[in-house]
């Protein structure tokens, strides 16, 4: 697990991570039935946090972002925990899969006490390496995660949103998932503004699993940092049968805290699915997996903070 300890000056420390879980018993994998992912085993290279020369003078109160590496063994679900050091509170954080194959996907993605949880779910025939991020800033008393409880049914896409307290702006958010099998995973998970200007976080899950599936969404929830703004990036088109990045920057000297992606999904979309949400130097990256035989939007978000 590398630190990387973002005030003035940028400090560097190392500590162990924690695996969580390897999902590889009856049920854990199903056979896909598209299989159009035999030539979609290239890896790609994790994105770049800002190095010292870039970071700005002024940020987030206490702002670090954490790292740390495992594998996602081929045919199973594995999952990491990444912990924000000393008393600092997750706002925000992700996962960076290597692989390009349309069968390794995230799970989970959500905030737990003093740490992020990632699992990745990886129906190929390849182990893969991952990184896990955890963003974090100084302690807050106003500090809260709400969750909500929604439900994915068989061979389709839902939503579900939870929404921050007055007086509360959202820094991230995530999704638990109840199933460990392979084939329910993320397809968007993304900030959202509300009525009377409150924010929050909606997940879209997606399933192919033949029962419903319950899953739990999560907003990280606090007073509004200085400098705060959600982004969104240009729209991209995912092709089918593809793997498509979008990305998006924070503005001036601001950095991220949290961030996502989103399809333009339709319900019955339960092959289109996100592969990696995570920081990139000063913003956002997302990496959409389509193994359906249609076109649909993406767009990366990032909320910002610090001047």
């Amino acid at each position: 697990m590398k630190i990387r300890r973002l005030s003035a000056a940028l400090l560097a420390g190392a500590a162990g991570s924690t695996l969580l879980l390897s999902a590889t018993g009856a049920g854990a994998a199903v056979a896909r039935p598209h299989g159009h992912t035999g030539d979609r085993e290239a890896a790609k290279t994790a994105p770049a946090l800002s190095p010292a020369s870039q970071i700005p003078a002024t940020l987030p109160k206490g702002y670090t972002v954490v790292t740390s590496t495992f594998t996602a063994f081929a045919g199973a679900q594995d999952a990491d925990q990444t912990n924000c050091p000393g008393t600092e509170q997750p706002v925000g954080g992700g996962a960076f899969v290597s692989s390009s194959d349309l069968q390794v996907n995230l799970n989970r993605s959500y905030p737990w006490s003093h740490s992020w949880i990632v699992s990745v779910g990886n129906a190929s025939a390849s182990s893969t390496n991952v990184t896990a991020y955890v963003i974090c800033m100084a302690h807050s008393a106003a500090y809260k995660v709400v969750q909500t409880a929604g439900s994915v049914g068989p061979d389709s896409v839902n939503s579900q949103a939870a929404v921050c307290p007055a007086h509360t702006t959202v820094t991230g958010g995530g999704v638990y998932s109840a199933s460990a099998n392979t084939d329910v995973n993320i397809n968007s998970t993304v900030p959202n503004t509300f009525a009377g200007g409150r924010t929050g976080w909606r997940v879209a899950m997606a399933s192919s699993d033949p029962a419903s599936v319950s899953f739990t969404v999560y907003a990280v929830c606090r007073p509004k940092p200085v400098g705060y703004s959600i982004q969104w990036g240009l729209n991209q088109q995912l092709q089918p049968y593809s793997e498509g990045a979008a990305t998006v920057t924070c503005p001036g000297a601001s950095v991220p805290i949290g961030g996502g992606g989103f399809t333009g999904y339709s319900i019955q979309d339960a092959w289109i699915t996100m592969n990696s949400s995570g920081p990139d130097n000063q913003g956002w990256v997302v990496y959409e997996n389509n193994d359906e035989n249609v076109a649909r939007s993406l767009d990366a978000a990032v909320i910002c903070a610090g001047t």
